[in-house]
Parts: structure tokens; C-alpha cells; sequence
């Protein structure tokens, strides 16, 4: 494989894809449509989408994690570092499941 993320194993050349997070909550999708229609991005980290509102930094649900599923007792450090690396200057901390 490629550093680009093209197989040539086969002799033929495929784009290898991300796992993609399915949003199940219609209330979430809501959200997030209408959150991109008014400006913010939302990026696919497959176990988790990072939401974005450059405009608004200090709107809170509008600069937040979502995660794909509730992190067990073990993980919520991890996802206090992921938010704090994802929003370095938030004085927020926002996380969706």
C-alpha cells in the first residue's frame, strides 16, 4: 500500500475508505444540517465528528465532539484530551453521544 491510500496488491488501484460515523439520532442530524447550513464544518473522524462554528468559537454546541457511542468509564479521559486538542482555546467543554 501507498502513502496515499491507493492498494496496488491486486495490480489494481482502489481508494481504501475511512470508517465513516453513522449519525443514528434524527435530533443530531437535525442539528448538525442545519449547524452546516449556517456556516460551521463537520469532520468525519469515523469514531467521532468534530463540529465546528469558526465564526461563533464560544458557541458550545456549535463547537463540540459527537461521539458514536457513550465512551465507557475507562475512555473519558481520552475524549477530555481529544476535545482539548481538537478546541485548544474553547472554555468550553462540549461533548455529544
Amino acid at each position: 500500500m501507498r502513502g496515499d491510500g491507493i492498494e496496488e496488491a491486486t495490480g489494481q488501484r482502489r481508494r481504501l475508505q475511512s470508517p465513516v460515523m453513522d449519525v443514528v439520532s434524527l435530533g443530531y442530524r437535525t442539528d448538525l444540517a442545519l449547524l452546516e447550513l449556517g456556516g460551521s464544518t463537520v469532520t468525519d473522524r469515523g469514531d467521532h465528528l468534530v463540529v465546528r462554528s469558526p465564526d461563533n468559537p464560544t458557541f458550545w454546541w456549535g463547537n463540540f465532539l459527537l461521539l458514536a457511542q457513550p465512551p465507557a468509564a475507562s475512555e473519558v479521559d481520552r475524549w477530555l484530551d481529544v476535545f482539548a486538542t481538537e478546541f485548544p482555546a474553547a472554555q468550553h467543554l462540549a461533548i455529544g453521544i
